[in-house]
């Protein structure tokens, strides 16, 4: 989903359609996501939601995946 360049109208209306994408993940989904955007390394995130380091990057493919899904 990228972000428009266009007018202030679809600016609001890309935030909004991103806030429901991001709403349909899991909430596992969305807090991998939100690890990995400050900046933690998967490693890290595996330590912090006491999950396997697969996990974390199984988690955020799909997160990924769905997001790609949803802006299509």
């Amino acid at each position: 989903m990228r972000h428009p360049v266009g007018s202030p109208e679809d600016q609001v209306l890309w935030r909004e359609r991103l806030r429901q994408a991001v709403a349909k993940l899991t909430p596992q989904q969305r807090e991998c996501l939100r690890l990995r955007a400050s900046g933690l390394r998967y490693r890290e995130i595996a330590e912090v939601l006491g999950i396997g380091i697969s996990s974390v990057g199984e988690l955020v493919q799909r997160a990924t995946a769905r997001l790609r899904e949803d802006a299509e």
